[in-house]
């Protein structure tokens, strides 16, 4: 699946990516700060469906972490969370030499 995350970039977000999760900018933090990586492991309840918020229409993903994540309000533990697709980036691929 093909869709927009950020100004002019396309990337192939599915479930099985390896993501990081990252604050859009200092004014749209990311609600996971120590932006971790992990697995797209399914579609969010609004994958299908666009959900449009402040910074326009989105995707949600969950993302597996690789570790347990604190969130944003201060709870701690989560292995996995819907995350909003603005807030991922692919991780670079892995040669496989």
């Amino acid at each position: 699946m093909t869709t927009a995350s950020g100004p002019g970039s396309t990337h192939d977000f599915g479930i099985g990516a390896q993501v990081y999760v990252e604050s859009v900018s200092a004014d749209d933090p990311s609600p996971w700060p120590d932006e971790p990586s992990g697995i797209i492991v399914g579609t969010g309840g609004a994958a299908i469906q666009r959900v449009t918020n402040s910074g326009g229409p989105t995707r949600i993903w969950v993302v597996e972490f690789d570790s347990p994540q604190t969130h944003l309000d201060g709870t701690d533990g989560h292995t996995s969370a819907q995350v909003h697709e603005k807030y991922l980036h692919l991780a670079p691929p892995v040669d496989a030499e």
